[in-house]
């Protein structure tokens, strides 16, 4: 079993950073009572996991299946409840250029499914929706059929 460890610092009354052990990076967070104009606040961080989850794995996975993507990108939207405060739902688009065939593509989204970690640590807890296009090189967009509605 892995474990992920992250320790967590204030470092001013609207700021904070996280670091993940073993890892030189670390990220600056929101803390503060109001909206920050420039760091993301824990809900953000939640949606950019999700979001950093799926495309982690279209890494990961595209090679194994000899998929060549060009590019891909995922647009992360949570729904807040207020009582009692929680990320209700999220939904997703995800765009992905290749020219690989519909099929193939439909293939790889449901591994993305089976095999994201924080997307089935959140599936259970939430509604989930999701659009997934494929971006053509001549400009034409395929839209995938809804694969996830949870």
């Amino acid at each position: 079993m892995l474990t992920y460890t992250v320790s967590l610092t204030k470092l001013t009354d609207t700021s904070g950073k996280a670091q993940a052990t073993g890892k030189a990076e670390e990220v600056k967070l929101d803390i503060s009572r109001d909206v920050s104009p420039d760091l993301l606040n824990p809900a953000e961080l939640l949606l950019a996991a999700f979001g950093g989850c799926l495309l982690k794995n279209i890494s990961k996975l595209a090679p194994k299946m000899h998929l060549m993507i060009d590019a891909a990108r995922v647009q992360v939207t949570g729904m807040r409840q207020d009582s009692p405060p929680r990320i209700a739902s999220i939904s997703y688009q995800l765009v992905l250029t290749t020219q690989e065939p519909k099929e193939k593509i439909e293939r790889l989204v449901n591994y993305l499914h089976d095999y994201g970690t924080v997307y089935n640590t959140l599936i259970p807890v939430l509604s989930v929706t999701e659009v997934v296009m494929i971006q053509r090189a001549s400009g034409l967009v395929e839209r995938l059929n809804a694969t996830t509605a949870k």
